[in-house]
C-alpha cells in the first residue's frame, strides 16, 4: 500500500461536478486516474489529463499533459549519446596512454 501515491483524497470531486465537467478541448466526459491524480479526456482522439491538487481540477488546456508526453522515453537518446562520447573518449584516452607509455 506505501507505494501507492495518496491522490485519492485528491481526486474526490462531487458526483455533480462529474456529470458536468467535460473537457475543455474536445468536450468529451473525464475519466478519473486515481494512481496519476488526473481527470482524463475519455476521448481517444483528445486524452488530455488535467492535474488535480487538493479536489480542484486545473482545466486550463496549457496545464493539461498531452497523451504524447507519456511515450518519450529519454533514456535512448541520453544512453547513445552518452556511450558515443564515452567510446570516443575512451579510445582517446587509450592512445594517449598507450603513448605516454612507450
Amino acid at each position: 500500500m506505501s507505494d501507492l501515491p495518496a491522490t485519492p483524497e485528491a481526486l474526490d470531486l462531487s458526483a455533480a461536478f462529474l456529470e458536468i465537467a467535460a473537457c475543455p478541448q474536445c468536450h468529451s466526459k473525464f475519466a478519473l486516474d486515481y494512481d496519476l491524480g488526473e481527470l482524463v479526456c475519455s476521448s481517444p482522439d483528445c486524452g488530455l489529463a488535467f492535474p488535480v491538487h487538493d479536489g480542484v481540477p486545473d482545466l486550463r488546456i496549457d496545464a493539461a499533459r498531452r497523451p504524447a508526453d507519456e511515450v518519450p522515453d529519454p533514456a535512448p537518446s541520453t544512453g547513445s549519446t552518452g556511450s558515443d562520447h564515452a567510446g570516443s573518449d575512451s579510445t582517446g584516452t587509450d592512445a594517449d596512454q598507450g603513448e605516454a607509455d612507450r
